[in-house]
C-alpha cells in the first residue's frame, strides 16, 4: 500500500525536515514513530524540505508498506498517539503505488507571516517575524509583482541545484494593522527562496534596495546575492497541489 500523509508541525525545535545524523527532525521523528508501528525501517519521501525553524500548516510525504494494511483513521489515531505534541498527522488516503509526494507536485503554497506592530509580538515569537515596524504597502506590492512569472531566483536562494529557474504563479499580500501575510504559489522553490524574497521586500522598504537592483539580480542570477535572509520562525508551508495519475 502507497499513503499519503497530510502532517502540521511547529518546526521550533526541530533542524528541519530532512532526515540528518545525530540532529531532531521531522523526518526522523515521523519515520521513528512508524518504525514503532511496524517494527522495521519505513522511510518517508516529502513534498519538500523545510529549513530549521519553519513550520508546515499541510506539509505531505507518503511511504509504502505492504504487510500491516492497518486502516488509514486507525493509522493516524496511532500516529498521532506516538508523535509529540508539536507534530499532527492530519489525513491519510491509500493512494497509487506510483504516486510520489515530491515528483506529483504541480503548485506549491508558502506563507510568510510579519508583526508590523510597534510591540514585540511576544508570545507568538516562535510563529512570526517580529519586524516592529510598518511595511509600505505600495512599495511591497510593486516589488512582489516583479517575482510573479518565470525566473533564474538563483540570487534570492542558496541552492546549489543545476537548475534554478521556478515559476511563480501568484503572490498575495494581506496587511492588517498588526500584521502583514506574504503567500507565495509557484510550481516549486529553491533553498532559502521565500525566506530571500522577503528579506528583498524587507531591503526596499528601508532603501537598501531599489526595485532596480530587484530587476538587475532576476536578470544577473548569482547565488545568494540579494543577501537578506528573513528569519525561519515566520514561514509556513501552507499547500501543495497535486497530479494524481
Amino acid at each position: 500500500m502507497n499513503y499519503l500523509v497530510d502532517v502540521s508541525y511547529d518546526g521550533s525545535g526541530y533542524f528541519g525536515w530532512a532526515k540528518q545524523p545525530n540532529k531532531t527532525t521531522i523526518q526522523g521523528t515521523i519515520e521513528s514513530a512508524l518504525k514503532a508501528i511496524y517494527k522495521n525501517e519505513i522511510k518517508i519521501i516529502g513534498s519538500g524540505r523545510t529549513d530549521a525553524g519553519v513550520h508546515a500548516l499541510h506539509q505531505h510525504f507518503n511511504f509504502k508498506e505492504s504487510v500491516a494494511n492497518i486502516p488509514c483513521e486507525k493509522l493516524k489515531v496511532i500516529l498521532n498517539s506516538l508523535l509529540p505534541n508539536d507534530i499532527r498527522i492530519n489525513s491519510i488516503d491509500v493512494v497509487d503505488d506510483n504516486f510520489h509526494a515530491l515528483h506529483n507536485i504541480v503548485k506549491k503554497t508558502y506563507e510568510y507571516v510579519i508583526n508590523t506592530d510597534e510591540n514585540l509580538d511576544l508570545f507568538n515569537n516562535r510563529f512570526v517575524y517580529n519586524y516592529c515596524k510598518p511595511i509600505n504597502e505600495k512599495l511591497t506590492n510593486d516589488v512582489v509583482k516583479l517575482f510573479i512569472g518565470e525566473h533564474n531566483f538563483l540570487s534570492f536562494s542558496t541552492s546549489i541545484l543545476p537548475n534554478t529557474v521556478r515559476t511563480i504563479y501568484d503572490i498575495q499580500v494581506h496587511h492588517t494593522n498588526k500584521k502583514t501575510w506574504i503567500t507565495f504559489t509557484g510550481n516549486g522553490f529553491l533553498r532559502n527562496m521565500v525566506r530571500m524574497l522577503v528579506g528583498a521586500i524587507i531591503d526596499v522598504n528601508e532603501n537598501k534596495k531599489t526595485l532596480d537592483d530587484i530587476i538587475f539580480l532576476l536578470n544577473n542570477p548569482s547565488k545568494g546575492k540579494s543577501n537578506t535572509i528573513a528569519p525561519a520562525n515566520g514561514l509556513y508551508l501552507k499547500s501543495a497541489e497535486y497530479r494524481f495519475n
